[in-house]
């Protein structure tokens, strides 16, 4: 049932809306299709197509990921973009993937939509029970453009480790690297991703791989440095006849937009997000159930943009 909140801003929106009740339309930059991100943001786009019919027409786009999204959302190529929380600081402060660009005062945040652990799995016969095991192997570190690369890549710097010490190392998406893994052409595979993941399921229950914890000493340490990631656990349980924990670190998807976007389409579409959180998770178990503070604040390094406010500051 609708809060009366969240029904006093949805009849903000209605309000500012055009006379003639006109479509709009805009865009949800996403990642692969099968990955968390492009499940979240159809799950999001048709929440909103349900709140506003014949009003807005929302189209989740599919990206190689966050890198790529931010720099859409940069030149406005698309209106929102799904980003990871370590890309999102980077590109707001102009640093890694961002420093030819330098720091974009222009970018929004929408709200914190769900955490993303580093996910490592590995084939079972492959010699790999943990990440430091992982020299010498032919492993996945994710496309160009796209946050589990940037993540990955700065993992693997912690860890001492360069393209020199890995037999093969290859740049596929989620979907393409599990397939890869399955028929063993791969021996590990790292992605950032929420669960539980319909893909990673799926690779879990049909082929000979497994999840391999994320910890060392060397990681520890890295983590008190680095605002942008968190201790994390893959739960058991999460997956069928998985039975024990295992250790991680995660970052958060956000969601981000720019300072030019309509106020009451911003309002408009975090409002469906936190009216419609039940709805969301049945259709993308990664989105949380249930409200919390977190929306409001995890990996939002990006000013609030002033259309999000009325629907997150209650949440605070």
């Amino acid at each position: 049932m609708r809060t009366p909140l969240l029904a006093t801003v949805l009849l903000i929106f209605a309000a500012a809306a055009p006379a003639a009740q006109e479509m709009r339309f805009f865009t949800v930059a996403a990642g692969p299709i099968g990955g968390g991100y492009h499940t979240a943001a159809t799950a999001i786009c048709t929440v909103v197509h349900r709140e506003h019919p014949g009003l807005l027409r929302c189209s989740p786009d599919p990206t190689p990921g966050s890198v790529y999204n931010v720099q859409a959302l940069k030149r406005g190529d698309v209106d929102f973009a799904i980003v990871q929380s370590d890309t999102h600081r980077q590109a707001v402060e102009g640093t890694e993937s961002f420093a030819d660009a330098g720091p974009d005062a222009a970018l929004r945040s929408v709200l914190s939509l769900f955490p993303e652990p580093l996910t490592l799995l590995a084939r079972t016969d492959a010699g790999v029970s943990a990440v430091g095991d992982l020299a010498g192997k032919r492993i996945n570190i994710g496309p160009r453009n796209s946050g589990t690369r940037a993540t990955v890549e700065r993992l693997l710097d912690e860890l001492g480790l360069a393209p020199r010490d890995f037999a093969e190392q290859s740049s596929l998406d989620a979907p393409a690297a599990l397939d890869e893994l399955c028929e063993g052409r791969l021996d590990a595979a790292l992605i950032v991703i929420g669960h539980p993941n319909a893909a990673i399921g799926r690779a879990l229950a049909t082929c000979d791989v497994d999840l391999v914890g994320v910890a060392s000493p060397a990681l520890a340490v890295f983590l008190q440095e680095n605002a942008d990631y968190s201790a994390a656990t893959i739960r058991a349980g999460t997956y069928p006849d998985r039975t024990r924990d295992v250790p991680t670190f995660s970052v958060t998807a956000t969601l981000m937009t720019r300072d030019d976007m309509a106020p009451d389409l911003v309002t408009a579409l975090a409002a469906a997000v936190v009216d419609n959180l039940p709805d969301l998770n049945r259709s993308a178990g990664v989105i949380p159930p249930r409200p919390s503070p977190g929306l409001a604040g995890d990996g939002l390094t990006a000013p609030l943009h002033e259309g999000a406010a009325p629907v997150l500051d209650p949440l605070r």
